[in-house]
């Protein structure tokens, strides 16, 4: 019988040759030889027509030179979440986590530390910090309290790892911006059990489509689907809450992204010590 790897970890992409490259050398800079035995990347692309495909090749040799197994598809796909879907069914791993084309392991992150984090622990996700990067605003973030679920994301997907066995039914491609948030949902009123694991993940870009373009409609989906699963509840003042928050939206939307940036950091300071 065949051991399961630890961990399977899936990077999807489509047109994206310089940054997919980034993503694989910060694979790579992890893998130490005491761990690529746990380990397996499953990479998945939407039939690039850049140089995508044949960067990707060429990383992943060295990688299968390095010992870590390696799988490749490149076809056609409905989005990313249909991509991920599709990386999902191919795993093989204990746990699972997403690594986007563009996004990196921190550099004080330890893959080593982390896996054997998910050798011993008891629960069935496990989230970290994350570094929130643009080219106008950087931020760590720190996850809050797990029940904070019930008003939106509280980690980053790229710095989360759950259990393979648990996401059999996959993402829901209803949602075009904020499946993973269901995901997270479902598991969470589902009473599956999340456990911090407080050392910085990754570096997140911000200058992707559900942080920058979508923004408005990304908070629409977040509100729908915490609707779905009963977070949201009826009280008059929740839909006030919402309304306000998608008029802020709109307006952070269209200004520049170095004054948007600056808003939200110093509108977050005003909340901190109103909240301490």
């Amino acid at each position: 019988e065949i051991e399961l790897k630890t961990l399977s970890i899936i990077t999807v992409c489509l047109n994206c040759e310089f940054e997919i490259k980034e993503t694989l050398k910060s694979v790579c800079s992890q893998l130490s030889s005491e761990i690529v035995d746990k380990v397996e990347l499953i990479l998945v692309d939407g039939q690039s027509m850049d140089g995508t495909v044949e960067t990707a090749k060429k990383m992943t040799e060295k990688l299968k030179y390095m010992g870590v197994s390696v799988e490749f598809l490149s076809e056609p796909d409905s989005g990313i979440y249909d991509a991920m879907n599709k990386g999902l069914k191919m795993a093989a791993g204990k746990w699972v986590y997403m690594l986007n084309a563009g996004d990196i392991f921190h550099p004080d992150f330890c893959l080593k530390e982390l896996l054997d984090f998910l050798d011993k622990t008891l629960a069935d996700v496990v989230y970290g910090n994350t570094l929130r990067k643009s080219l106008a605003y950087e931020e760590e973030w720190i996850p809050g309290p797990v029940y904070m679920i019930k008003r939106g994301m509280i980690f980053c997907h790229q710095s989360v790892f759950i259990k393979r066995t648990l996401q059999e039914n996959h993402y829901d491609l209803s949602y075009k911006l904020c499946a993973d948030y269901d995901l997270v949902s479902r598991l969470y009123v589902g009473g599956k059990k999340f456990v911090h694991f407080n050392e910085m993940v990754s570096v997140y870009s911000l200058e992707g489509i559900t942080a920058k373009a979508k923004m408005v409609e990304t908070y629409q989906e977040t509100y729908s689907i915490r609707k779905k699963y009963y977070l949201e509840g009826n009280r008059l003042s929740i839909k006030m809450i919402y309304v306000l928050g998608l008029k802020k939206r709109q307006f952070l939307q269209v200004i520049p992204d170095g004054l948007r940036w600056k808003l939200v950091k110093m509108s977050r300071v005003v909340l901190r010590k109103k909240h301490y």
